[in-house]
């Protein structure tokens, strides 16, 4: 019988769901043996964790994900003067870093650094980056060459607090780019945020459900939703023709059109034209792009909540994502939903809430 072997990666993702992208590898069967947040809060966009070896040939698979690394050492800092750093760097092991490096072979190197320290992320890398060229040098015979621009090795040192992790970037594009993406929305979801949202609802992945975006607009949620949920029909409800329009040729692009349906009409009257779904997953206005005033859209969540409690079957659950949580929490109770979760992530420089309601 072989012997299953480990690796330690490096993940980055969305502030506030490093737990899900856990839960993405073991949904796709993938066994995770350990893991923890490395950063200065709970909001740390990093996740370690030590999973079987078969990942590595998945890694562009997974869609909580926006970068992916092979840890090679993690540990404690010496300090956090100048000095320190240096004895770090020196005591680091890179015979490993030096193991893949030809004539040809550019590299580069690239620091994260969160916390208060004596010292900038610029520091970081170019010390580390003298140091792999010298020990190339002494071990290979040859200086490799650098390239900041397009390197073909990327290394990453990372000083977090008081640990630091050093690391190789296996993926250079990241993978919140998605390419089905031809039209864009000026308020469209992080891509890993919509898929972490999907996975929020806690169905199964292989069930048949009717899903529910009453607030389609580019139609993010509906594609991350239908590459979750592979057998489901999701619908898609937006009030501006040429939003609808674009969210389906992003819908098209993403090559799940056979499972998606746009519906160009308003959302506040969602029981007009929806009669059931077992589940919404959507992200609604918050009024601060929004020409309105609070009230018009404390209106707007009291008629859209009603709404879902309208349409939801009994046990049915919405993943709502707001910064307005007190809009959103009293719209709940007064509709009659039960609010299953909440956890705070970031989304485009500010802090917001994703809701789990249940009907």
């Amino acid at each position: 019988m072989s012997q299953v072997v480990a690796v330690t990666l490096m993940f980055t993702t969305v502030p506030g769901i490093e737990d899900i992208v856990i839960r993405e590898l073991t949904i796709k069967g993938f066994t995770v043996y350990s893991w923890h947040r490395i950063g200065v809060s709970e909001l740390s966009g990093r996740v370690i964790a030590e999973v079987e070896d078969n990942v590595l040939r998945s890694i562009r698979t997974f869609r909580t994900v926006e970068k992916a690394y092979l840890v090679l050492s993690e540990g404690e800092i010496p300090g956090r003067d100048y000095e320190s750093l240096r004895k770090l760097i020196n005591d680091l092991d890179v015979d490993p870093i030096v193991d893949l490096f030809t004539p040809h072979i550019t590299f580069a190197v690239r620091s994260v650094r969160a916390g208060e320290h004596e010292f900038t992320s610029m520091d970081v890398a170019r010390l580390l980056g003298e140091r792999v060229r010298e020990e190339v040098r002494r071990l290979r015979g040859f200086y490799p060459i650098v390239n900041l621009d397009a390197p073909d090795l990327v290394i990453e040192l990372d000083i977090i607090g008081d640990r630091y992790v050093l690391a190789i970037e296996l993926i250079h594009r990241s993978l919140r780019q998605r390419r089905y993406r031809v039209y864009h929305h000026e308020a469209t979801l992080n891509p890993p945020l919509a898929y972490a949202m999907n996975i929020m609802l806690n169905y199964d992945r292989y069930g048949n459900y009717i899903l529910l975006d009453p607030l389609a607009g580019s139609g993010t949620i509906i594609i991350e939703g239908l590459h979750h949920y592979v057998r489901s029909m999701y619908y898609g409800v937006e009030i501006y023709r040429y939003n609808c329009a674009g969210a389906l040729r992003n819908i098209v692009e993403a090559g799940v059109h056979d499972r998606a349906c746009m519906i160009c009409s308003d959302s506040t009257r969602l029981s007009n034209f929806i009669r059931y779904c077992d589940g919404i997953v959507t992200n609604p206005p918050y009024g601060i792009r929004m020409k309105t005033i609070d009230e018009s859209i404390r209106r707007f969540y009291m008629k859209i909540l009603r709404e879902f409690a309208r349409v939801l079957r009994d046990g049915g659950r919405a993943v709502v994502i707001t910064p307005r949580r007190g809009l959103l929490e009293h719209a709940a109770r007064v509709s009659g939903l039960e609010i299953v979760e909440r956890r705070d992530v970031e989304q485009g420089g500010m802090i917001s809430s994703v809701y789990v309601l249940s009907r």
